[in-house]
């Protein structure tokens, strides 16, 4: 495994505006199937946003494959991702088939591995609406009339903990409006469910390989937090940690992050210091573009 100078690299690299999530999300190649991204996302603990391990395996897997769009990506977390250290991502060509692609993906940093991934991949051109779907469980209100989580934040005023409310109060790459404001997130939730309205705060380009990133990008958020959220007051619980173990994502149909997008995510177990989430991505209009799951350890 090969190791990038920081600060070799800075130079290279153009700031990054941390409200700008396509930074994020592309890639620099550096040899055949390997790539590295210095522009890291940050989660509320100060590591590395898990939902930037998704995205960017993701990437480096549709780069080597540029003819193919995913069906699904099953990453497993190994170690924290550190803020100031570039990624680096290497892509094995495990198989190439009539039908569809496999790809293995290592992300790499100061010479540990800390994310790998498998990634299936098929033909763009036969991707289609499916034929039938779940409809959304949640009637949300129209993320224009709710307020957003910054906004419900700053009400509850000091019960936030300093280093939630610094992370929350930041401005940020995505926007988050919960359906049922300051339930289940800030104060206890009655079941193991939260909806969310996201959607990036700058628009992303309309490449379909970043359309998929970011919403690889976006299913990490809040996916198992409802394993926490009928037992504890939420973020204003200081000791309310949970540290992610994998994550699996399956593509539905070919996605647009220009519009918010609903994102219905549920708990059906949680015990023995561990909790399992999954959650459905809807569009404006209903369509169920991709499901995920994960599991977490719970502290």
């Amino acid at each position: 495994m090969g190791s990038t100078n920081d600060t070799q690299r800075s130079g290279d690299t153009p700031p990054w505006n941390p409200i700008e999530l396509e930074g994020a999300l592309r890639l620099d190649p550096v040899g055949p199937d390997r790539y590295v991204n210095p522009r890291l996302g940050l989660n509320m603990n100060g590591n590395l946003f898990g939902g930037q391990f998704i995205a960017n395996t993701l990437s480096a897997a549709m780069l080597s494959c540029p003819t193919r769009v995913p069906r699904s990506i099953q990453g497993v977390f190994l170690r924290p991702g550190r803020a100031g250290q570039t990624l680096e991502l290497i892509v094995e060509r495990a198989h190439d088939g009539a039908r569809l692609s496999h790809r293995r993906v290592q992300m790499i940093q100061s010479d540990r591995l800390i994310f790998s991934a498998q990634v299936y991949l098929n033909d763009a051109h036969v991707l289609a609406p499916p034929q039938h779907q779940v409809q959304a469980r949640d009637l949300a209100p129209a993320p224009e009339s709710l307020a957003d989580i910054e906004a419900l934040s700053a009400a509850v005023g000091d019960r936030v903990p300093e280093r939630i409310r610094q992370r929350l109060l930041s401005k940020k790459s995505v926007q988050v409006k919960p359906v049922r404001g300051a339930e289940g997130l800030l104060s206890r939730s009655p079941e193991p469910r939260l909806a969310t309205w996201l959607k990036p705060t700058v628009a992303i380009s309309s490449e379909p390989l970043l359309q998929y990133a970011a919403l690889a990008f976006l299913s990490d958020y809040w996916l198992c937090w409802p394993t926490r959220s009928p037992h504890t007051e939420g973020l204003l619980d200081p000791s309310n940690r949970m540290h992610s173990l994998d994550h699996s994502m399956w593509f539905h149909a070919a996605p647009s992050v220009d519009d918010w997008l609903l994102y219905e995510v549920e708990s059906p177990v949680a015990g023995n210091g561990f909790g399992f989430g999954r959650g459905a991505m809807f569009n404006r209009d209903g369509l169920l573009l991709a499901s995920a799951a994960q599991q977490a350890l719970l502290d």
